[in-house]
């Protein structure tokens, strides 16, 4: 499943903050990144995997988010999220900023796959943006890694990216009633999901 990956993934990325259970939430009332940057893995929805960032290609923006459906907004429910895991620092302004990255969009049923190859470039240093993944190979690859205990990168090809237009969004910190009316439903989402088919990768 993709937090036996991300386990194995951290064991070769040990400095690389945020690569935990996408479903801690499900046991903590907020799980909060302690250092400036982070690759982690999150679901959206309760049906889709996406893998957000704050690293040095999100430039003016708190958050990136790498969504292989490539939808120009995000959900309510995992912009609050987004609020809770932040540190206090990135919050003083009052809001937080997404930007949406433009990364290949998904043909088949595989966005866990491609939550999981996101994050391992972006380990690796690499712009998802400018990665075609070979789609086909993406649940074998994924055996392999497991098989042999080792991350290594989704096969992909070089792909150009100029002048790229990102959509951005801004999520206010919420008041005190909608805080608690996010908590109950991120309670019921999060349980939903634990109790569910969609903790694996699809």
């Amino acid at each position: 499943d993709i937090n036996a990956f991300l386990h194995l993934l951290k064991k070769q990325f040990p400095r690389v903050n945020g690569l935990e259970d996408p479903l801690m939430l499900v046991e903590k009332s907020a799980y909060m990144i302690k250092h400036g940057t982070f690759v982690r893995i999150m679901n959206s929805n309760q049906n889709h995997w996406v893998c957000v960032s704050a690293q040095a290609g999100c430039g003016d923006e708190d958050v990136c988010i790498y969504d292989s459906l490539r939808r120009a907004k995000v959900d309510e429910f995992l912009g609050h999220t987004l609020l809770k895991i932040l540190p206090p620092g990135r919050l003083q302004k009052g809001y937080i900023t997404v930007k949406v990255m433009r990364t290949q969009k998904q043909v088949a049923n595989l966005c866990g796959h491609y939550a999981l190859a996101f994050a391992t470039a972006l380990c690796f240093n690499l712009d998802p943006q400018a990665m075609m993944f070979e789609e086909k190979l993406m649940p074998s690859h994924y055996v392999r890694c497991m098989r042999e205990q080792e991350i290594t990168l989704f096969p992909f090809k070089k792909r150009t990216v100029r002048n790229v237009k990102h959509s951005r969004l801004r999520f206010e910190l919420p008041t005190r009633e909608e805080d608690e009316r996010f908590e109950k439903m991120r309670r019921e989402k999060n349980m939903a999901i634990l109790y569910s088919s969609k903790r694996k990768l699809f």
